[in-house]
């Protein structure tokens, strides 16, 4: 099973009276804005923390490796060899954005725990293939099911048309942060 965090878990509701009644709130890093732009950050936050206890506990509840707990940044190796396998430990690493050396480092680990196997290639020794095992793709299969059940007992409680404003909502805030993160980076390409 996954670690559980020291921190309890509470509803929303009496996080946020709490909050109300504490003498911190407004938080300090937004100070200044009304309560209602702090409501839906709050929201927004607390969303994202259950989110994240959420895949944890995806993570957790599937039948393990022998060697414990697969970290997610190896089960998306798992899963993209589960459609991708065998393939060149090189043209992994590129495909993943990751260091060659950081991804043998992962791999070693990964044919550890029994989820990968690696071997020479035959006509050019220099080229290490890498393979999903059986216990790798039923752990992927597993993780798969529990995405989906996960995804549709939450974000299936919306109707049709909640669903759609809910998505034009979350868009156009990605539209504002795209123009942050934009702006801001452009102020430290100047300032370098």
């Amino acid at each position: 099973m996954a670690k559980q965090s020291g921190r309890q878990s509470q509803p929303f509701e009496d996080r946020a009276r709490r909050m109300e009644d504490d003498s911190e709130f407004p938080h300090p890093l937004i100070e200044g804005i009304s309560l209602q732009l702090q409501e839906v950050v709050n929201i927004v936050h607390e969303m994202q923390h259950r989110q994240e206890r959420l895949h944890a506990s995806v993570f957790g509840s599937v039948d393990l490796p022998p060697e414990g707990p697969v970290p997610p940044g190896q089960m998306f190796v798992v899963k993209l060899l589960c459609s991708h396998s065998p393939i060149n430990q090189t043209e992994l690493a590129n495909k993943l954005y990751v260091e060659r050396a950081a991804m043998t480092t992962m791999l070693q680990r990964m044919e550890k725990s029994g989820l990968v196997t690696r071997k020479r290639d035959e006509t050019d020794q220099r080229v290490v293939m890498v393979n999903v095992t059986p216990l790798g793709r039923s752990y992927a299969e597993q993780i798969d099911h529990k995405l989906m059940e996960m995804t549709t007992r939450t974000y299936g409680v919306w109707d049709d048309e909640e669903r759609e404003t809910v998505v034009t909502l979350l868009k156009k805030l990605f539209v504002a942060q795209d123009a942050l993160i934009q702006e801001w980076q452009g102020v430290k390409e100047t300032n370098d």
